[in-house]
């Protein structure tokens, strides 16, 4: 601020007593400005909600496998939108997630594997099975990977099916709780742990679409709907699983190519670690 503004704080007095007073009151606004922007720099510093941008060591973990099936389904184009819309998780969220901010929630996780059950085995584990339907995104993530031989090729029989069995799932879980409320002198809900504790080893309740508990908590004829589609889906799932065998050809002779292949490729790494430690030796 220029010293004629500062002038106009002061009117009385001498020249010098007005130079005096001005040098003085700037002096005074200075140093608060510069304690105000200490503070609130310190605040925004130490303050707990506050998060700073960190990047993870690389590791190929759960987290890491979200992230390259958000890259997958987005295109690369990080449109969080899209996902919000896919998962029903706000796209602030992922967008964060992305960027390093927060972590990936269980909500976030069992959302990508309610949307992408095909991808939900890999998305846990890092292992694809193609045969069964479980596949990876992209097949240079799947591990341990077609060993030179093969990749069946992907129907939606298997997406369909497990998509089918979470809605049965999810229809199955919230009758439950209800029927088992209902025994319940108070009536008042069950708790998460209670509910657990229903499936302990000595209690043998069960989740199963045909135990005769989900009998009475559905209904007979829901039931039965709802395992005519599981069935249905099921049938389609199986025979698209053997289709993917019939496929390749002869299944007995790529049994025996596939040994060969596995055999070659331990000779191989036995081949390199005896190179190595001759290396080493010298």
């Amino acid at each position: 601020m220029s010293a004629s503004v500062w002038k106009s704080f002061v009117t009385f007095g001498s020249r010098e007593e007005e130079h005096w007073r001005s040098k003085k009151w700037q002096n005074v606004f200075l140093t608060s400005e510069r304690k105000i922007i200490t503070l609130v720099s310190k605040i925004m510093t130490d303050s707990p909600r506050v998060k700073r941008k960190t990047e993870s060591p690389a590791e190929y973990d759960v987290e890491a496998r979200m992230l390259v099936l958000m890259q997958w389904f987005t295109k690369g184009k990080n449109d969080w939108k899209q996902l919000e819309e896919a998962t029903g998780i706000k796209s602030v969220k992922w967008r964060h997630f992305q960027a390093g901010v927060i972590r990936a929630s269980i909500d976030m996780f069992e959302s990508l594997c309610k949307r992408f059950p095909e991808h939900a085995f890999w998305l846990s584990t890092g292992l694809a099975d193609y045969e069964a339907g479980h596949t990876a995104p992209q097949v240079n993530v799947a591990f341990p990977g077609s060993f030179g031989t093969f990749f069946p090729s992907e129907t939606s029989y298997s997406s369909e099916y497990f998509r089918i069995c979470l809605s049965a799932l999810d229809t199955v879980a919230k009758a439950l709780p209800a029927y088992f409320t209902k025994g319940r002198a108070d009536g008042s809900p069950i708790s998460k742990a209670e509910f657990v504790y229903q499936f302990h080893d000595h209690i043998r309740c069960s989740l199963g679409l045909t135990a005769s508990e989900v009998t009475t908590a559905l209904g007979p004829a829901r039931q039965q709907e709802l395992a005519e589609r599981v069935f249905s889906a099921r049938k389609y799932h199986i025979e698209a699983m053997l289709e993917r065998l019939r496929e390749i050809g002869y299944v007995d002779k790529l049994i025996d190519e596939q040994r060969e292949r596995e055999r070659e490729i331990m000779e191989e790494i036995a081949k390199e670690e005896s190179e190595k430690r001759r290396r080493d030796a010298k």
